[in-house]
């Protein structure tokens, strides 16, 4: 199963209930589905990434982490999770 079809499945069901909330920012089902779809597109045009390629993903902890994941998910590829603070050699 592709995670970011439950994602789908709850923006389709409750679009503008808040889906993610950081601080004073907070993010509807809709919006959040909406760039995942974006984020995965351009992943599989722009970087030419083929089904099951492998996405190194070195983020600090934030909202945008999860719409990341989810838009990884969504264009088929693989996201590998890597620690942000590991020094560039490491990773």
């Amino acid at each position: 199963m592709n995670l970011s079809m439950s994602l789908r499945s709850s923006a389709m069901r409750l679009p503008n209930h808040p889906a993610i909330t950081a601080g004073e920012i907070t993010q509807s089902y809709g919006v959040l589905e909406d760039r995942v779809g974006k984020l995965a597109a351009g992943l599989k045009s722009r970087l030419n990434l083929a089904p099951g390629s492998r996405v190194g993903l070195a983020m600090e902890n934030c909202a945008d982490y999860l719409m990341i994941l989810y838009g990884i998910s969504r264009a088929g590829l693989v996201a590998v999770p890597m620690n942000a603070k590991l020094h560039a050699k490491e990773m």
